[in-house]
């Protein structure tokens, strides 16, 4: 059944005794869930102060070419990189998605097709 839908991440503190939880049907078909379905694993981080967070390697490359006068600057480039690394593709995730599909509606417009134009030169 988890192919058909999919739950998001939560975050939620430890005095919540209830969590919502947003669930996207992936598929055109309705689910019914029973009541008391397990759909999701609830998994305990460890307090954010004290865990150590490891700088990702793949993006030592922006820190070494970065243009800074100080280690101080270079330290909180890394930190503030660390902290944004969710931003970056570091394992080559990039790509095509199945997640969400659009279209463009062109009505009964037939596709208007036309020749490349030449690029101006500059000297």
């Amino acid at each position: 059944m988890s192919g058909f839908f999919r739950v998001a991440w939560t975050v939620a503190s430890g005095t919540e005794r209830k969590v919502t939880l947003h669930v996207r049907n992936q598929s055109k078909a309705k689910i019914m869930l029973p009541v008391g379905t397990a759909i999701a694993e609830c998994v305990v981080l460890p307090d954010q102060a004290t865990v150590e967070e490891e700088f990702p390697s793949g993006l030592q490359h922006l820190v070494d070419s970065a243009e800074v006068d100080t280690e101080e600057q270079r330290e909180k480039l890394r930190s503030l990189l660390c902290e944004y690394r969710d931003v970056f593709s570091l394992n080559g995730e990039i790509g095509c998605t199945d997640v969400i599909e659009h279209g463009i509606p062109t009505g009964d417009a037939a596709p208007v097709k036309h020749p490349l134009r030449r690029l101006p030169i500059f000297a």
